[in-house]
C-alpha cells in the first residue's frame, strides 16, 4: 500500500484541486492521510467532505506535520504531494513501478506549471529559488522537491524522519542529503512523455525520480508523475 500524505497550513484556498485529483488517483491500494498544521481556515472542513483521514496538531512547521504523516502512514511507501499540487491519475502507478523494479528508497522529481499557464507562471517555475531538482550532471540530481517525493517508510524511519527545524522549506533538501550520506547515489531517469525528466537519487540505500507541475501565481501544480 502507498500511503499519500498532504501537509496543510492554511491551504484552503488550494486543497480542494489537490483533493480532487487524489480521487482521480487510479491505483487499487492507497490510502490519504491529511496533516492540518494548525490551520486557522477552512482547511479541516474540507478535508472532511472528502472523508481522507485527518490529524490536527497545532502549528509546528512542515517538517514536524511530515514526520506526522509518516508515523500515522500504513504503507509501506509513504508519497508527500503539496497542498497546491494535483496528481496525474497514474502517478501512484508510476512511483509503485518503480519501487517494485529497484531497491531505490525515494522517487520524486521536476516541479513544472500546467499546460498553458501563462508566461508569468513559466518565469516563475524557472527562476532560481523555485521548487525544484538541482541536476549536478545529465544523470545526477542533488535533491528533489518536496512538492512531489515519495520514499520507502523504512528508509525515512531509519534516518528520524524529516529535522522539525525546518519549519517552511529546505526538509526535502535535508532529507536527501541524508539519504544519500548513507550511500544513496542521484541519478537521472528518462522519461518517454517529453513533459520533463524526472530527477534520480539511485544507490544502495535511495534514488529518487518522477515528476510535478506548478503555476507561479496558478490555484495548483500538476505532478506529471511519468518515468
Amino acid at each position: 500500500m502507498i500511503s499519500v500524505v498532504v501537509c496543510s497550513y492554511n491551504g484552503a484556498g488550494t486543497i480542494r484541486d489537490c483533493f480532487e485529483g487524489l480521487l482521480r488517483l487510479d491505483y487499487p491500494n492507497f490510502e490519504v492521510i491529511v496533516v492540518d498544521d494548525g490551520s486557522t481556515d477552512e482547511t479541516a472542513a474540507i478535508a472532511k467532505e472528502f472523508g481522507f483521514q485527518l490529524i490536527r496538531t497545532e502549528n509546528r512547521g512542515l517538517a514536524s506535520a511530515r514526520n506526522t504523516g509518516l508515523a500515522a502512514a500504513q504503507g509501506e511507501i509513504v508519497a508527500y504531494i503539496d497542498d497546491d499540487a494535483y496528481p496525474d491519475p497514474h502517478w501512484l502507478t508510476y512511483l509503485a513501478s518503480t519501487f517494485m523494479r529497484t531497491t531505490h528508497v525515494g522517487v520524486g522529481g521536476p516541479n513544472l506549471p500546467p499546460p498553458g499557464d501563462g508566461p508569468i507562471a513559466e518565469c516563475v517555475a524557472n527562476a532560481p529559488g523555485g521548487p525544484v531538482h538541482v541536476l549536478l550532471s545529465d544523470q545526477e540530481a542533488e535533491h528533489i522537491p518536496g512538492c512531489n517525493m515519495a520514499f520507502r517508510k523504512s528508509a525515512l524511519l531509519e534516518i528520524g524522519g524529516c529535522d522539525p527545524q525546518f519549519r517552511a522549506a529546505g526538509d526535502d533538501v535535508d532529507l536527501c542529503w541524508r539519504l544519500q550520506q548513507r550511500g544513496g547515489d542521484p541519478r537521472l531517469q528518462p522519461r518517454g512523455d517529453g513533459l520533463a525528466p524526472p530527477s534520480q537519487l539511485r544507490g544502495p540505500v535511495l534514488e529518487t525520480a518522477t515528476g510535478v507541475r506548478q503555476g507561479g501565481g496558478a490555484p495548483c501544480a500538476k505532478v506529471a508523475g511519468k518515468i
